[in-house]
């Protein structure tokens, strides 16, 4: 495996976590307003971690547990920001 080859793959999965994270704020905001909560996507400014706590909380009022798409925003963000930054080392060294 070459040095661009590894970077390709890098780049790839790292798409990849930026996808899921999208579609997973899609039903995030979709949760919210089916509970009457009124929100739009809104990956601008940060405010969907606003929308995260609010789903957070509704979920956990509902159903006594936090609802499974908090984690995989939760894991699909972290993956994101580790890919993220292993990209940006693997181009820069």
């Amino acid at each position: 495996m070459t040095y661009n080859s590894l970077i390709i793959i890098v780049g790839i999965i790292l798409f990849g976590c930026i996808l899921w994270n999208l579609y997973v704020s899609i039903q995030i905001v979709t949760y919210l307003n089916e509970n009457n909560i009124e929100s739009k996507i809104a990956h601008q400014r940060g405010r969907i971690f606003k929308f995260l706590t609010l789903y957070k909380k509704i979920s956990f009022e509902k159903t006594g547990k936090v609802g499974k798409l908090y984690n995989s925003f939760i894991l699909s963000f972290v993956l994101y920001i580790i890919f993220l930054l292993i990209g940006i080392l693997l181009v820069a060294f």
